[in-house]
C-alpha cells in the first residue's frame, strides 16, 4: 500500500515550511473549486447537447456532476491506496466522460482547430486544475493541518517570549 499523502506530507512535515506549504494547499484547494464551476457547467451544457434523449430533466444536473464528484472520490481513494487498481480504473472512465461532455460543448460545430483547443484547455485547465487539484490539495491539507497547527502554535510561543519576556 502507497499513500501518496502521507508520502508528500511526511516531507514537508521535517521542513521548517509546513505553514506556508499548509496554506499554499487551502490556496490551491480554493482555485481547484473555482475551476470545478466551470468545468461543471460545461459538463452540463455539453451533457445537454448530446443527442440523446432525456427522460427527467431534474436529473441531467445530477448525470452532469457525477463525473467531477466521481473522479474526486475515486481519484482520492486511489492516491491513498494506489492498490486499489478499479478505483484508478473509475477515475479514469469518469475522466474520459467528463473531458468528453466538456469538449463536445466547447467545440460543438467549430472547425478542428478548436476541438484541439477545447481538448488541451479541457485537460491542462479544467482535469489538472479542479479534480485532480482538489484531491492532492484536499488530501496534502488533511495531512498537514495537525503538523501546522503544531508548529503554528510554536512560532506564536516562541514570537510571545520575544516581545514579552
Amino acid at each position: 500500500m502507497s499513500n501518496l499523502f502521507k508520502k508528500l506530507a511526511g516531507k514537508v512535515r521535517t521542513s521548517g515550511l509546513v505553514i506556508p506549504v499548509f496554506l499554499a494547499t487551502l490556496l490551491t484547494l480554493a482555485i481547484g473549486a473555482g475551476a470545478s464551476v466551470e468545468d461543471y457547467g460545461s459538463s452540463l451544457y455539453g451533457y445537454q447537447l448530446l443527442p440523446t434523449h432525456k427522460v427527467i430533466d431534474w436529473v441531467v444536473p445530477l448525470v452532469a456532476l457525477l463525473p467531477q464528484a466521481g473522479q474526486i472520490v475515486f481519484g482520492f481513494l486511489y492516491a491513498r491506496d494506489v492498490d486499489q487498481r478499479w478505483a484508478g480504473l473509475a477515475w479514469l472512465a469518469l475522466h474520459v466522460f467528463d473531458v468528453g461532455t466538456d469538449v463536445y460543448f466547447k467545440a460543438y460545430a467549430q472547425p478542428a482547430w478548436v476541438w484541439l483547443a477545447a481538448l488541451i484547455e479541457s485537460e491542462v485547465i479544467f482535469s489538472l486544475g479542479s479534480e485532480t487539484l482538489l484531491v492532492l490539495s484536499g488530501g496534502l491539507a488533511f495531512e498537514l493541518w495537525p503538523s501546522a497547527l503544531r508548529q503554528a502554535r510554536r512560532l506564536l510561543r516562541q514570537t510571545r517570549q520575544v516581545l514579552f519576556g
